[in-house]
Parts: C-alpha cells; structure tokens; sequence
C-alpha cells in the first residue's frame, strides 16, 4: 500500500470517528454575533458556514474546505480560535511555510511550522502548553500542500492526545 492510499484509508477512517466538539452550536453563535458586532459587521456565509465547521466538527478529522485569500480567511481563522478558547481549548494552526505562519501569527496565537511542530513532537516529553490536549483543535491550513506522510503523522499525534484535526483548505485527499 502506498503512503497516499494509506493516508486515504486512515482520513476516512478519521473522518467517521465520532468525538466530543471543541465547541458547542450554542457557544459558537454566541462567540460570532459578537465577533461581528465589534469586528466587521456581517461575514459571508461561506466563512461562517468554514469556521462553523471546523469548531464544532463531531468527528475526529473534518475537511471544511476553503475560502480565497482576500475573501474573510483571517476572520475564519479568527472565529476558529475565538470559540475554541471560549470553550476552554486551544487551537494549533500549522502551515508548511514561515512566511504564511507569520502572517497568520498577526491574528492567531498560536501558529507553527509543521515540519517544526513535528520535529518537536517527536520523542520528547514537551511542556504541556505546547502540545494539543483532549479537546484542543488541529487546524492544517492548506493540507494539499503537505505530505502524506506529515498529515499522518498530525493525525496520530492529535488523536493521541484527544484533540481533533481539521483540514482548512486545498484537501490532501481528495477521494477519501
């Protein structure tokens, strides 16, 4: 079996195993009437339907999609985190360039580098503020652009600790 058919079979797998949500329906509408009453006023429904999902996701892995730079991506990722963090979790964003992290770092808390988040994940015993715990979310911006073989090793790391992945953006897998 190849690495890109076997990370098919365990997205599927991930994708029907049901969890308990970072984020109930209840605080998520509560977290964006306020985000837009004090940030922009309404947001398209195409990010709100995005950042919806990725928040409130009942299953271990959920691909939501994306939304074109320049269209509200910022403030789906913004909405993300906000309700995350109300709900008492966290959520660890990575994308695969330095560049995108540091423009996400603007708007986000916590933003990584996957090849550096998994070079610090493997083997050592970290800080518990540095990795994903039950009910923290794993945000995988842009996961077409990263290997088969980092989204596993993201998926094994998130399920371990109890934390959920999400896919935002270009799908690494199309046909699971």
């Amino acid at each position: 079996m190849t690495d890109l058919s076997a990370l098919r079979e365990r997205i599927t797998l991930a994708r029907a195993t049901p969890v308990i949500p970072a984020v109930s329906g209840q605080t998520f509408n509560t977290v964006l009437d306020a985000y837009q009453a004090q940030h922009c006023g309404q947001l398209s429904q195409t990010v709100v339907d995005r950042a919806r999902a990725a928040a409130t996701s009942e299953h271990l892995l959920t691909a939501v999609g994306d939304i074109p730079a320049g269209t509200g991506r910022s403030h789906a990722f913004v909405l993300v985190d906000t309700a995350v963090r109300t709900s008492g979790h966290r959520l660890f964003a990575l994308t695969v360039t330095a560049t995108v992290a540091a423009h996400l770092s603007a708007h986000l808390d916590t933003v990584h580098v996957m090849g550096a988040f998994l070079a610090e994940h493997r083997g050592d015993v970290l800080p518990a503020e540095r990795s994903p715990r039950p009910g923290d979310v794993v945000l995988l911006i842009e996961p077409g652009l990263m290997s088969p073989s980092e989204v596993a090793a993201v998926l094994n790391l998130a399920e371990d600790a109890g934390a959920l992945v999400v896919l935002f953006g270009e799908d690494c897998c199309p046909d699971a």
